[in-house]
């Protein structure tokens, strides 16, 4: 602990120093003590059990010092004391509050500028999948275009294709038709020529008369 002269010297603070031997009440010390300037005190040395903190009281030496009152008194002031501690606690706590809401709030800004620029790169990236969706779709709508023409074209030719084989079996049925009945004249002509060749080759015996005459004329013929 520094020393209270060498305090007051480092500091240029004046002072006078009256030496006088120790006394320890107000009587004793106006017994040995000297003539001084100033007020004559006297000092109380108190502990309170409670918080362990110890106190000095300075008075008058006239006055008489009520404990039982000098505690309320020190009850308050310690009650104000706490009173304006929590209020600077409290106080404290807010500016921490505040602080730390602060930081909550840039973090809070750093993450939704993180979440904006997710959400504009998946819009940018769903942007180009619908398009990528869209001439898809475009192209399937092309070939799904061109393949309903296709089996338009693939109908029509069949069509064309069922009345061509029935228009060719109507003629093939004609075609039969005719060589039947083609094949059904020759067997009768066959048939007459086989006759007359018969006729021919097998005459009937001559008879006397015009009835001779007549059957040879039929032959002829």
């Amino acid at each position: 602990m520094t020393n209270i002269y060498t305090l007051l010297d480092t500091n240029n603070i004046p002072y006078e120093r009256f030496d006088h031997p120790a006394a320890f009440t107000c009587e004793q010390a106006d017994a040995v003590c000297p003539e001084m300037p100033g007020a004559s005190i006297k000092n109380l040395f108190l502990y309170d059990r409670k918080t362990e903190h110890h106190f000095l009281v300075i008075v008058g030496k006239e006055k008489q010092v009520d404990l039982e009152k000098t505690k309320k008194e020190y009850d308050d002031i310690v009650s104000q004391v706490n009173q304006e501690k929590t209020k600077l606690d409290e106080s404290e706590r807010l500016k921490k509050l505040i602080k730390s809401q602060e930081q909550d709030l840039i973090r809070a800004r750093k993450e939704r500028l993180k979440i904006i620029e997710i959400i504009t790169k998946e819009k940018e990236n769903i942007s180009k999948k619908t398009k990528e969706e869209q001439e898809k779709l475009h192209i399937q709508s092309i070939l799904a275009k061109q393949l309903e023409n296709e089996k338009k074209t693939l109908e029509k030719i069949k069509q064309k294709r069922v009345k061509a084989e029935k228009q060719i079996k109507i003629k093939n049925q004609k075609l039969k038709d005719q060589q039947r009945k083609i094949k059904k004249q020759i067997i009768e002509k066959n048939q007459k020529l086989k006759s007359l060749n018969a006729k021919s080759v097998h005459p009937k015996p001559k008879k006397s008369g015009k009835r001779y005459h007549e059957n040879q004329d039929l032959t002829k013929l």
